[in-house]
């Protein structure tokens, strides 16, 4: 009889052990699906993320990264832009006489004395260009000094020597004098430059006979 108790407590005793263990992965599936949820919220997270952008998002975040790479390669990238603002008022047909003077005055004195940096720009010297044609006289003079003592490295410039010819156009015979003086020496070279040669011929149809011949002379020495 004790034998057959002990062996009914044993087989007690092997169910109960049977049961936990079966039951003990139950437990570990909750935990481990507990414990998998945040990863599938972060999964959720990541793709919300991760999302495509439209059309305009990506024309915006194109535009960012190319004005990051302009602002680090131009030193003056943010004076060229507030420029270009005032330059598309300026240029519009049917803008007033004197409202356009104000914005022209506006933008000469933002470049005042970094003229000759931002002239080589392809932005800013047609910016010059157009403020050189509608400003006055006075304005017109302090730009051509400023310029005056770089003619000679503007002349080599794709983009400055469109300025370089307007500011001709418009110089007096004393600015046009001392323009042609600071070609001396320097003709062949220029007229053996692609760009170069074209101030040089701008500057000889300007010239009086005098100033033509210096020109010539210039050239065959």
């Amino acid at each position: 009889m004790a034998a057959k108790k002990h062996d009914a407590g044993d087989t007690k005793k092997r169910k109960r052990l049977n049961t936990e263990t079966h039951e003990a992965p139950k437990a570990s599936k909750l935990v481990a699906s507990k414990k998998h949820k945040p990863d599938s919220v972060a999964k959720d997270n990541k793709n919300k993320k991760t999302a495509p952008l439209t059309g305009r998002e990506r024309r915006l975040h194109s535009k960012e990264l190319a004005d990051a790479r302009k602002k680090k390669r131009k030193r003056h990238f943010t004076l060229e832009q507030e420029l270009a603002r005032l330059w598309e008022k300026m240029r519009r047909h049917e803008i007033a006489k004197e409202d356009r003077a104000k914005l022209v005055t506006e933008a000469l004195q933002k470049m005042k004395g970094k003229i000759p940096e931002i002239a080589g720009s392809h932005i800013s010297s047609r910016i010059l260009q157009t403020c050189v044609k509608h400003c006055s006289q006075a304005e017109r003079d302090a730009v051509f000094e400023e310029l005056q003592p770089h003619f000679l490295t503007l002349a080599y410039s794709a983009y400055a020597v469109h300025l370089v010819k307007k500011m001709l156009d418009n110089a007096s015979k004393k600015q046009l004098a001392g323009f042609i003086s600071t070609l001396h020496g320097h003709v062949a070279p220029l007229l053996r430059h692609m760009v170069g040669s074209v101030v040089v011929e701008h500057a000889y149809e300007l010239a009086n006979a005098a100033q033509k011949q210096e020109l010539l002379s210039d050239y065959t020495l």
